[in-house]
């Protein structure tokens, strides 16, 4: 038998942390689950990609989200106090933009899953793919990304 004391462990972590570990923990998920993915071919990829589409776009119409104003604020909120990214909003019902000042998804992928500049861009292609995909179940007609360095602009347009 064994005279070990039970310690329980509380959460001691200051929001900067959570944020840095949730991001970090998603990043290595998600780079490890395309790696896989990538391996079982293109079907494979197309059937992932539509299933997370799927799942998010779920996830955006539980809160309300209707409008392309809604949906920039809502993904910036998480996106926000979930990961620590830095964004700025503004549009209206027909139209919406939001700013990546600070992306944490990407810099947390740099950090846990370097890339080559070819594995880079094939990144932000998919990126801007996802969001075209996500902006016509919404019932919008498009979603355009732009690159402008570190920064990055989505534009949603019902």
């Amino acid at each position: 038998m064994t005279t070990a004391t039970k310690t329980p462990i509380k959460p001691t972590w200051n929001v900067q942390k959570i944020q840095e570990e949730a991001v970090g923990s998603m990043t290595r998920h998600m780079m490890t689950t395309f790696q896989v993915i990538e391996k079982m071919g293109v079907e494979a990829q197309k059937q992932f990609g539509h299933a997370m589409i799927e799942m998010k776009v779920a996830y955006f119409k539980k809160l309300g989200v209707k409008t392309p104003i809604d949906l920039v604020k809502a993904l910036a909120e998480f996106e926000a106090n979930v990961f620590g990214s830095k964004i700025s909003v503004w549009g209206d019902e027909k139209q919406a933009s939001m700013e990546y000042e600070h992306c944490a998804c990407w810099e947390s992928m740099k950090k846990h899953a370097p890339m080559d500049e070819k594995k880079e861009q094939e990144m932000g292609n998919c990126w801007a793919e996802q969001n075209d995909a996500m902006a016509k179940a919404f019932g919008f007609s498009k979603a355009e990304v732009k690159f402008d360095g570190p920064h990055a602009v989505v534009t949603y347009t019902k």
